[in-house]
C-alpha cells in the first residue's frame, strides 16, 4: 500500500526560503491546496501557526506537524478534514517563530489528540 501521493511531478513540489507563515497567510485555502504538508519545527499552541499551516491543506490531504512548548511537544498526524488526529510521538524540536504569529493571551491549542481534532474542525476548517 504506501503513500497514495507518490510519485509527484517536479512542478508540484517547491522549496521556498524565508518565513513559511508569510506564504501560508497570503495563500490561504482558496489559492493553495496541498496534498501533504509537514513542519519540522514545533508550532506554538498559543499562536495562529497551526491554523495557517492547516488551512493550506486539501480536505482529503494529510499533515504531520510538531506542536507544543519546550519540554511538552508532540508530533501529530491529521487527515480527513480534521476527522483523524493521532499523536505519533513525544518530541523536542526547535520552536517555529514568526513576527506574523505573535503569542495570544488565553488558552492555546489543546495537545490531546481528540481535543486537537475537535479544535481543528471548529477553528481552522469551519470557515473553509
Amino acid at each position: 500500500d504506501g503513500c497514495p501521493f507518490l510519485p509527484f511531478s517536479e512542478e508540484r513540489f517547491s522549496l521556498r526560503p524565508g518565513d513559511a507563515f508569510e506564504y501560508l497567510g497570503s495563500w490561504g485555502r482558496a489559492v493553495s491546496a496541498f496534498d501533504v504538508v509537514y513542519a519540522g519545527c514545533s508550532m506554538d499552541p498559543r499562536t495562529d501557526q497551526l491554523g495557517l499551516f492547516l488551512k493550506a491543506l486539501k480536505p482529503d490531504g494529510a499533515a504531520v506537524f510538531n506542536l507544543g512548548t519546550p519540554g511538552d511537544q508532540a508530533m501529530y498526524f491529521v487527515t480527513g478534514d480534521g476527522r483523524v488526529c493521532e499523536l505519533l510521538l513525544h518530541v523536542n524540536f526547535m520552536m517555529a517563530k514568526s513576527p506574523l504569529t505573535p503569542r495570544r493571551d488565553g488558552p492555546g491549542v489543546p495537545l490531546q489528540a481528540d481535543a486537537l481534532c475537535a479544535w481543528i474542525r471548529a477553528n481552522v476548517l469551519a470557515d473553509g
